[in-house]
């Protein structure tokens, strides 16, 4: 097995084997007595060694952490060796004319290599527009020249330019310059482009320093005005964060409490707070298996999105580089397998309310002189009650009892009639037919007194059974009502014309 050694390039480290380090050691070499130590040989060699970083990052991976022989071979095949720059030299002449005729297609391979930078070499502001002119192939004063237009015609051009300042990199480096314009990042183009600015620093040096004071002028307003929008954004991203964080945790900590607690505090108005069961409620729609995957369901479309919102916050709020790739896709296809089974249960249950039933009962009664009507309470063990608002509706452990309507109906009849009718849903007429014999309701007349059960009962899945009562009585009639509850339970007067 051969020896592992730790090194450094431009600040980097790498751990490399024995082999791989001899090569590497050897191919430097090879440079820094090409190049010499002079500024301008350290500078590039200093540029080369920071491709050679890029090239090298590439190879490793979580499965692989040593450089091996094989990837230094790749990497001074990438690009080249020292001793091939005198002879490049040398074929340039020769190869002239072949080099034209193949410049079309150079183009086009250089074009599918280029990254957008701003070109600061070639700016009068920011350089972006020499570095769209860089990528798109086109002569960076036309693009000036349309920036100009923009602006002067409308102000959506000056935001343009400052979004565009704002998002492209600057090419600060040898490599991202030689990027810009789509040349291979190898010995021979990185010494050219480094030879080629010395030259053009010396040359400015020489001559006259150009810019107007304007120029100047408007360079430092837009770095101003870029400088302050760069700043807000960062503030407005914390703000962002803060934000998504308390928003989440709040959602984690509902979640964790709904999860420990088993309960939510529900506000009943006339009734005052319970501690409600989700799972005792939704028994009443569905079956106990379907009821706690749709509880698992809710749990999980609440809770994967509330976790991506805290990961998201915190890589905002503390500037944090996550990778949140794997987990995006993961969370995605979690977050849609459950909602669709939730929607799924959900659906399910809406069809079990298609189709509507009604089965109507009555009889006839006489009374001389006052009605009776005695609404009749239930008997219900207060422990076993789930939630409750009496006036509408009791559910227990055992029965949903739903609170039973009255309406009197005055009439020129001189016999008095009442008529009850159950409703219930279900899939069909037979299923809503069924769930209406589910209904527990009692109603009876007996010495000058109409007896009323207050709530309709209903045992099993609730499918919207209830009942309606309607007391047809002659327009003399006096009635009196009793066991009404400070008028909960209390009939409806109308006459014979009432709409239904």
């Amino acid at each position: 097995m051969n020896k592992t050694f730790n090194i450094q390039l431009n600040g980097i480290a790498f751990i490399i084997d024995e082999d791989a380090f001899l090569l590497l050691e050897e191919y430097l070499n090879e440079l820094k007595k090409h190049f010499g130590d002079s500024i301008e040989g350290r500078e590039i060699i200093g540029d080369i060694e920071g491709r050679m970083v890029e090239i090298l990052s590439e190879k490793l991976s979580s499965r692989k952490e040593v450089i091996t022989k094989k990837d230094i071979e790749e990497l001074i095949k990438t690009l080249g060796r020292a001793k091939d720059l005198g002879e490049e030299n040398e074929e340039t002449n020769i190869e002239g004319e072949q080099e034209k005729t193949k410049k079309s297609d150079s183009k086009a391979s250089r074009k599918e290599n280029k990254k957008l930078y701003r070109d600061p070499d070639d700016k009068k502001i920011g350089g972006v527009a020499s570095g769209l002119g860089h990528y798109f192939g086109v002569d960076a004063t036309f693009i000036r020249i349309v920036f100009l237009v923009l602006i002067l015609t409308a102000t959506a051009g000056v935001w343009i330019y400052i979004i565009l300042w704002a998002a492209m990199p600057e090419a600060n480096t040898t490599s991202e310059k030689l990027e810009m314009k789509g040349e291979a990042i190898n010995l021979s183009n990185l010494e050219k482009a480094i030879r080629e600015e010395v030259n053009n620093v010396a040359k400015q040096f020489k001559g006259n320093h150009f810019g107007s004071k304007l120029g100047q002028f408007v360079t430092r307003l837009a770095h101003l005005i870029v400088n302050i929008i760069s700043g807000l954004f960062k503030v407005f991203s914390k703000l962002i964060g803060g934000i998504l964080v308390f928003v989440s945790m709040l959602l984690l900590v509902s979640l964790t409490y709904l999860i420990f607690k088993n309960s939510i505090p529900v506000f009943i108005e006339d009734s005052g707070w319970y501690n409600i069961d989700i799972q005792n409620i939704l028994v009443y729609f569905n079956d106990k298996q379907q009821v706690q995957w749709m509880l698992l369901s809710i749990l999980a479309v609440i809770f994967i999105p509330a976790l991506s919102l805290l990961i998201n916050g915190v890589k905002l709020l503390f500037n944090l580089n996550i990778k949140t790739k794997y987990w995006n896709i993961a969370s995605l296809v979690l977050w849609l397998f459950f909602g669709f089974s939730f929607a799924f249960a959900a659906s399910d249950i809406g069809q079990s309310f298609t189709d509507k039933e009604l089965k109507h009962q009555s009889f006839n009664f006489q009374t001389e002189n006052e009605l009776i009507v005695n609404h009749r309470s239930l008997s219900i063990d207060p422990n076993k009650v789930i939630i409750k608002n009496e006036s509408d509706f009791i559910m227990d452990e055992e029965y949903l009892s739903i609170n039973v309507p009255c309406k009197i109906i005055r009439t020129q009849d001189t016999t008095a009639r009442v008529e009850y009718i159950y409703h219930a849903f279900g899939r069909n007429e037979t299923e809503a037919r069924n769930n209406i014999d589910k209904i527990s309701f009692k109603i009876d007349f007996n010495n000058d007194t109409l007896n009323i059960d207050q709530f309709s009962q209903t045992k099993g899945l609730y499918r919207g059974q209830h009942v309606i009562v309607k007391i047809y009585i002659p327009f003399d009639l006096k009635i009196q009502e009793i066991n009404t509850k400070a008028g909960k339970h209390k009939c409806q007067d109308y006459d014979e014309f009432w709409d239904e």
